[in-house]
């Protein structure tokens, strides 16, 4: 059992998910208490959208700036895990007066269950007045009518609702004009189509002409009306529509006008990429050439692939492609919005939202297939969370008879509470490294299959997980109409992840067991969650029983090797040896 420092607060919740009104309620309690837990609930009479697991991993993102909290979850009644662990202070957090009547119900009762409770201090602490009406309801029905919610949930927490409510993934193409970023997207569109993931190119830059221009829409013909009035009537053309090469001409040369038209026109352009996307379940590639100049990377949760290209290349596609003179590619060339200008945009809004990740690609003459097929796969690993993407995908390739449904029932083997580390985030890890080995594997579908279902039954006190997970694979084989000989190819792939029992004979048995072995090579820090979470798992073993066991199996696999395979071996080895050397020190100080 954890011990915690004497004045640790408790901050109960679902979380499901956590919003920008939690966030600001326990960055207020952090500053009180040395210690705060943020505790997730588990209520079996509750439907959740997220499992646990995904639930605390959204609330560590939210909360990864506050170095003196931590998150957790428990069961049954908060006055009993309290008690159990030493804790003397229960905050809750209210967003008006029902809360408030809620709240001190349901402490009453709860405090009046256990005399070992008459210690517990409850605070109760209101919202900010800009929270007071957001919940993690009202932010997941937002999003669910295609709203905005960035004012009341972080992005992480945006980016996982909007993927697992609506199945829709977002990702950011900028870059300079003439840098190649539209070509790039074309060609993740045919990608996408080979692969059987639907890729919709929505232009954002084309969406702004198309307001300027010919739009019919009251609001457009407005918002062309309020642009003369705000830049000089010279560029209302006879058709109502703005002359496109003059105004850009007036921005060129003021940072400030630019701000101005953003600010006139942000809303209306937001409202027309909805059109694109209503409805619409799939990859939507955002590319604007402004998009972090213009305040739109929250469209992609920060997530951004950064386009260039070398200076040749680019003088060759403005030349080419948009009729530019060689005074004019030259001024292009030195415009203010240079990609270094836009990358440091782009990480200071990481940094201040703590979320996104940017790739770059630098295109050139000659750009290999390779290259593009490289950076699609990053978008997919930096946007596909929960593997809906590239599951429902293979699935479709196996011929699955509904791909959506079956992906969701995958979903559900690994939804349960009490899989903390075997769940269905540990097999989205495996999704890209599985990609990167095709060539090597002699059976690609039999792999993934083995792969995707190798821990659809785990029990931590069972000796027979793999078996079970092959009859969970036979009997969803037969459900969704996927070939049976699959099955047969599938099940010795699984049985061999038994770690220490049967070892893999097979190229593809070794490749799946080198990447079921990937989590003793993540960071430091993530490896320490891993291992906390491991523990949990095994949350029924005495604390002397699992340092043994623990120990023991650390260094059986040290002494015996973690990986199989060369590759893994060069590229993994060292960190996973660093971390295990660590766990092994803990558990002995332990």
């Amino acid at each position: 059992m954890k011990t915690y420092p004497q004045k640790t607060a408790i901050f109960p919740g679902s979380f499901d998910a956590i919003t920008l009104g939690h966030v600001r309620t326990i960055e207020s309690m952090a500053k009180t208490f040395p210690h705060l837990i943020v505790g997730m609930g588990t209520n079996k009479s509750k439907s959740y959208i997220f499992s646990l697991a995904e639930r605390e991993l959204l609330a560590r993102r939210a909360l990864s700036h506050l170095k003196n909290v931590s998150v957790t979850s428990y069961s049954g009644m908060i006055v009993d895990y309290m008690v159990r662990n030493g804790l003397k202070f229960l905050v809750r957090g209210l967003r008006n007066v029902n809360d408030f009547t809620v709240a001190l119900t349901q402490d009453d009762y709860g405090l009046s269950q256990n005399r070992l409770s008459s210690q517990i201090t409850v605070l109760y602490s209101p919202s900010l007045e800009a929270f007071r009406r957001v919940s993690s309801s009202s932010v997941k029905n937002l999003i669910e009518h295609a709203g905005y919610a960035y004012n009341e949930a972080p992005l992480s927490t945006i980016h996982a609702v909007q993927a697992r409510k609506m199945g829709q993934y977002f990702y950011g193409i900028t870059g300079i004009d003439g840098g190649g970023k539209s070509w790039l997207c074309k060609q993740f569109v045919v990608l996408g189509k080979q692969r059987g993931i639907p890729v919709v190119h929505i232009e954002l830059d084309r969406l702004f002409n198309g307001i300027i221009g010919h739009e019919s829409e009251p609001l457009f013909q407005d918002i062309r009306k309020q642009i003369a009035e705000t830049f000089g009537s010279r560029l209302k053309q006879p058709d109502g529509s703005i002359n496109r090469q003059a105004l850009g001409r007036i921005l060129y040369e003021s940072p400030h006008k630019r701000r101005v038209l953003n600010d006139l026109i942000h809303d209306t352009l937001l409202l027309r990429a909805k059109d694109m996307f209503m409805s619409q379940k799939g990859l939507f590639l955002l590319d604007g050439s402004m998009l972090a100049e213009t305040n739109k990377l929250f469209l992609c949760h920060n997530n951004v692939l950064l386009v260039d290209a070398t200076r040749e290349t680019l003088k060759h596609n403005l030349s080419t492609f948009e009729g530019l003179t060689s005074e004019q590619i030259e001024r292009r060339l030195k415009s203010p919005s240079t990609t270094l200008v836009k990358e440091t945009m782009i990480r200071e809004a990481q940094t201040a939202e703590r979320y996104g990740t940017l790739h770059r690609f630098k295109a050139c003459h000659g750009t290999s297939t390779d290259m593009v097929e490289q950076a699609f796969e990053d978008m997919l690993e930096t946007v596909d969370l929960f593997g809906e993407l590239r599951i429902t995908a293979f699935l479709k390739q196996v011929q699955a008879y509904n791909p959506a449904e079956a992906y969701k029932e995958v979903v559900g083997f690994y939804n349960d509470n009490d899989r903390l580390q075997h769940n269905l985030f540990h097999i989205v890890s495996g999704l890209r490294p599985l990609k990167d080995s095709m060539r090597d594997l002699a059976d690609p579908d039999a792999t993934v299959l083995a792969w995707l279902l190798h821990d659809s039954a785990y029990n931590a006190q069972s000796q027979t997980n793999e078996e079970d997970s092959v009859e969970v694979m036979h009997n969803f084989v037969r459900k969704w109409g996927i070939s049976p000989s699959l099955t047969d190819r599938s099940g010795p792939i699984i049985l061999s992840s038994k770690h220490g029992v049967i070892p893999p004979e097979t190229e593809d048995q070794r490749i799946m067991h080198d990447i079921d072995m990937l989590l003793f090579a993540q960071s430091r820090k993530d490896y320490i969650q891993t291992a906390q979470n491991m523990r949990r798992e095994y949350g029924w073993a005495t604390d002397e029983s699992w340092r043994k066991g623990r120990r023991e199996f650390l260094q059986w696999l040290d002494r015996t090797g973690i990986y199989i395979t060369a590759p893994f071996q060069r590229k993994y080895d060292r960190q996973a040896r660093s971390n295990i050397a660590w766990e092994c020190k803990t558990l002995t100080k332990s």
